[in-house]
């Protein structure tokens, strides 16, 4: 598989550039520890195919069971244990996640601390690589959140920082203030971008931030690396390739979409790929720095996106399939 590099925009990070895998491995789904052995079986299969980030977060998996464990944590931790895996993978892990159930906000100085603390003791790591706020809470300010991160940033615990569900003009204000006061800003945003441009709504959650117009033009102002969740829009093009529109059912299901099903079956059928290649050579080949976060139920759906990294879709494929 090839690789990306994620460019840092801030000296205090020491690194120029942190080389990873162009696709992300989410493990969002890993969960209860009977299903240990068929979890790192698939990190296994992506450490295989040449990957190297993987993507979890404090609050994957807490739904599992009663204990509210973070199982997708813990299990990638016990595997950075086995072997020298932990020499082989890059983490991503989220925290600052609002409350389940009430989703009440907690993205404050107080949580992040004792997030950060918790993913450190499931991931059995002194230093996570990369660390996100999983949500963001315009209430707060961003001198609180910015100084609470560089706190752990200073002490080695967490390396470069990312955004998950922040807007982009929040991670511009967050920036803007490091940089006046010589701290370390975003280098990445984790939002929710692919094919179909779902929304927030269609998704069921309006604490999500998905690409639009307004924000790319932003991201690609500030020169930022963005890692794309929902990539695959839950298999959305694969599932309704050959489907009537009548016969789709699905959150995603409106007009615009048909409308662009009609023009990605056409960029498929044209140029001889399969729809999980369209898909991701979508955000393969955006004018933005793209990692497409991937999460699978099985191997063979796997080894299938990874046969697809080497897909980009050209600059006139990407504005046929928008409808520009």
């Amino acid at each position: 598989m090839k690789t990306t590099s994620i460019r840092t925009h801030f000296e205090t990070t020491g690194v120029k550039e942190r080389t990873v895998s162009a696709l992300a491995l989410g493990i969002a789904r890993f969960g209860g520890m009977e299903k240990e052995k068929e979890n790192h079986a698939q990190l296994d299969c992506f450490l295989s195919g040449g990957g190297s980030l993987v993507d979890t977060a404090l609050v994957y998996g807490q739904w599992v069971d009663e204990t509210q464990q973070s199982y997708s944590e813990l299990i990638l931790g016990d595997y950075l244990e086995a072997a020298d895996h932990k020499s082989k993978i890059v983490v991503s892990t989220k925290g600052a996640h609002p409350k389940l159930g009430t989703m009440q906000m907690r993205v404050t100085p107080e949580c992040i601390d004792s997030d950060i603390a918790q993913s450190l003791i499931n991931l059995r790591t002194n230093n996570i690589d990369i660390y996100f706020l999983h949500r963001d809470d315009e209430g707060v300010p961003v001198a609180a959140i910015m100084d609470a991160l560089n706190r752990h940033a200073e002490r080695g615990e967490i390396g470069l920082l990312g955004a998950s569900n922040w807007s982009a003009r929040r991670i511009y204000e967050a920036n803007d203030y490091c940089v006046k006061h010589h701290m370390r800003g975003f280098d990445l945003s984790q939002i929710c971008f692919n094919i179909i441009r779902t929304t927030p709504k269609q998704m069921g959650d309006l604490t999500l931030v998905s690409m639009t117009d307004e924000e790319e033009a932003l991201y690609r102002d500030m020169d930022m690396t963005i890692m794309a969740f929902t990539s695959l829009a839950g298999g959305f093009v694969s599932k309704f390739f050959n489907t009537a529109d009548a016969d789709i059912h699905s959150p995603y299901a409106c007009a615009d979409t048909f409308a662009r099903m009609r023009r990605i079956r056409e960029v498929c059928r044209d140029a001889n790929l399969t729809p999980t290649a369209v898909t991701l050579g979508y955000l393969l080949g955006q004018d933005l720095p793209v990692i497409p976060i991937a999460s699978m139920s099985s191997i063979a759906q796997l080894e299938d996106c990874m046969k697809c990294m080497d897909t980009a879709l050209t600059k006139e494929q990407i504005a046929w399939i928008d409808g520009k």
